[in-house]
């Protein structure tokens, strides 16, 4: 019983870690450029980016690795971050995702979209990288940082993750020692 109570705290520790940190890079850049995180924020660079950050935050933050474990708390974060918003732009873009990999036609742009489906899919994987670069902020022991992240290819970072609000905001990411 008492794994189950621990266990609970620790996952509701990561979730309000990892919701603190996204609100804080969407709330930074919609104040340095309001219309472009507007629009940013509905690409699927933000679904590749929050869901990796989730994942990898949550999983080095509990210890429990894995997709299951990610999707569990990943409503609550959303709606926690951006009360129903979010979470409603995030299923948006990933349906927008999954269609986009099953046209025919990868570089005729999208209707209603300003992206054709090749580029939809390159905007997630970007995004995908730069979450789960930011998420290694939460692993708290840097040799378990080293020896997890040694085959992943991806820079360590001391300081807190930026790469959402740098997107956001039109700036170059710096997540691949930029």
């Amino acid at each position: 019983m008492l794994g189950i109570v621990r266990r609970w705290r620790l996952e509701r520790e990561a979730r309000k870690r990892i919701g603190i940190e996204l609100h804080r890079q969407i709330k930074e850049a919609f104040e340095l450029d309001e219309a472009g995180t507007s629009r940013r924020l509905q690409t699927s660079f933000c679904v590749g980016y929050i869901y990796y950050f989730v994942r990898l935050g949550f999983s080095t933050a509990t210890g429990v690795v894995g997709e299951r474990a990610a999707n569990k708390h990943l409503r609550y974060i959303c709606d926690g971050v951006l009360p129903k918003k979010l979470y409603e732009i995030f299923s948006r873009q990933l349906s927008a995702l999954e269609v986009a990999r099953g046209m025919q036609d990868q570089n005729k742009k999208i209707v209603g979209f300003d992206f054709s489906p090749a580029e939809v899919i390159e905007l997630f994987e970007a995004g995908g990288e730069a979450g789960a670069a930011d998420g290694a902020y939460f692993m708290p022991l840097r040799p378990i940082i080293e020896h997890k992240l040694s085959g992943m290819n991806l820079p360590l970072t001391t300081s807190k993750p930026d790469n959402l609000k740098r997107y956001l905001t039109g700036q170059e990411l710096n997540h691949r020692g930029n």
